[in-house]
């Protein structure tokens, strides 16, 4: 009899894990200030519109850092970076911002391991360092044709494909 118990709670859940993973489309918010939607899950997938701050999506389905989402207004499907999201509502009010989790430029950072405090710390603590040449790389625009025409002459494979 335990020996039945114990098989039943395991067979419980085993299925109480296979619903939670397959349990559905989620509603998402676009938490940085625009990103771009695209037809594969890849940085050199074609644009098919741009998202901005606070625009709801909902996800259908995920693979690895990219995020299939349902366009708003159901005017179809494409794929955005997971880390644009969040699982939180963001709210503009007339007062500005509530519930927002973070800015793109504070999501940048974090993914670099800085935030706009320890980078000005850093730079605080060596103020013999000279940031020109940094400051024009990251300034530096290279559009996505550019992009586009680099990878097809390097004959290179994105990971997501073409």
């Amino acid at each position: 009899m335990k020996r039945i118990r114990v098989l039943s709670v395991a067979v419980f859940a085993v299925c109480c894990l296979i619903f939670a993973a397959h349990a559905g489309p989620k509603m998402m918010t676009v938490q940085v200030k625009k990103t771009q939607a695209r037809v594969k899950p890849t940085f050199l997938g074609k644009v098919l519109t741009v998202l901005n701050y606070c625009d709801e999506v909902v996800v259908d389905d995920s693979k690895g850092a990219w995020s299939k989402i349902v366009l708003p207004g159901g005017s179809g499907q494409a794929w955005v970076h997971t880390n644009v999201l969040s699982k939180k509502k963001i709210v503009l009010t007339t007062g500005g911002v509530t519930e927002a989790e973070a800015s793109g430029e504070e999501v940048a950072l974090a993914g670099k391991g800085f935030n706009s405090q320890i980078e000005n710390d850093f730079k605080d603590d060596n103020d013999e360092l000279d940031y020109t040449q940094v400051d024009i790389i990251e300034s530096a625009k290279v559009t996505q044709a550019a992009i586009k025409a680099f990878v097809l002459q390097g004959e290179l494979e994105p990971e997501g494909g073409r």
